[in-house]
């Protein structure tokens, strides 16, 4: 087993890199936490004055960590792992009822590497599925084995095999999860159905006509593919509405509660506060 391997291959008398020593290409170990343990990792307050981005890949041998991207939380369990860049904003963790999480890490300071990986990272989610046999786990290992055993000839020979595991992650991170990639395009075919009557917003039912299906079919399709119930989308394009009344009108609160079926101005206020961060009232006038 990989995870055997490399504890035993760490356990030998030459050191980690450590990444205040002489600027290092990259650092790695393992981790092997129980039930319950202290482990939160926040990408905005760690390393906060780097010279610049660091990129982690953190694989998971057994039990299962969580990392939240955005809005979205992932279960990294057996077989995942995650890629991140710090600081960004996101947040890993050992979520109180994991039974644990053994894994090993890899942090990436070489800049160029840190580029590509960001670049890649804005069109995917972070998470990949990979077994111990996939060509990127075996990059990974190799890496930690030719450094914890002295056998790079140079920095040259060690830049060289990054690169070969940089192409080796951009490959598996070029692949657009096509769930992500449906559902931004059902969402475009639904904010342009919305858009030919602001008035009055669809119902579930309507949607669901509009694609063919089942309010209950498409209920499940759309949340799997968006990860947000067909209500929760519909929430936010109604305030997104309401936003641009705020903006670019001089309704009153009022009438834009009617417009947009709030009933009432404070059930409009709450709604808005919760999305936006304002009141309604303070929006419009900053």
């Amino acid at each position: 087993m990989l995870e055997a391997e490399l504890k035993r291959l760490l356990e030998g008398k030459r050191g980690m890199p450590h990444p205040s020593r002489g600027c290092p290409f990259f650092f790695y170990g393992l981790g092997s936490l129980s039930k319950g343990a202290d482990y939160h990792n926040d990408g905005r307050k760690r390393y906060l004055t780097p010279l610049h981005p660091q990129v982690i890949f953190q694989y998971t041998f057994s039990g299962y960590g969580s990392f939240k991207r955005g809005r979205k939380t992932f279960r990294v369990d057996e077989g995942k792992g995650f890629f991140a860049i710090v600081p960004s904003s996101h947040v890993y963790e050992l979520p109180s009822h994991s039974p644990g999480w053994s894994y090993f890490y890899l942090v990436f300071q070489h800049p160029y590497i840190a580029e590509r990986i960001t670049r890649a990272l804005k069109l995917h989610s972070g998470v990949v599925s990979v077994d111990e046999k996939h060509p990127l786990i075996v990059k990974s290992a190799e890496l930690i084995r030719l450094k914890q055993t002295g056998m790079f000839r140079d920095r040259l020979d060690e830049e060289s095999h990054l690169f070969d595991w940089m192409c080796c992650a951009l490959g598996n991170l070029s692949r657009v999860d096509h769930a992500r990639k449906e559902a931004d395009e059902w969402k475009t075919r639904l904010a342009a159905l919305m858009e030919q009557d602001t008035s009055s917003l669809p119902t579930i039912e309507e949607l669901a006509s509009y694609f063919g299906l089942t309010r209950a079919h498409f209920t499940r399709v759309f949340k799997q593919k968006s990860g947000i119930s067909p209500a929760a989308f519909l929430r936010q394009v109604r305030l997104h509405h309401v936003e641009q009344d705020l903006r670019l009108t001089s309704k009153t609160l009022k009438e834009i509660a009617t417009d947009y079926g709030y009933g009432d101005i404070s059930r409009l206020c709450k709604a808005f506060a919760n999305c936006y961060g304002l009141t309604p009232a303070k929006y419009r006038g900053q």
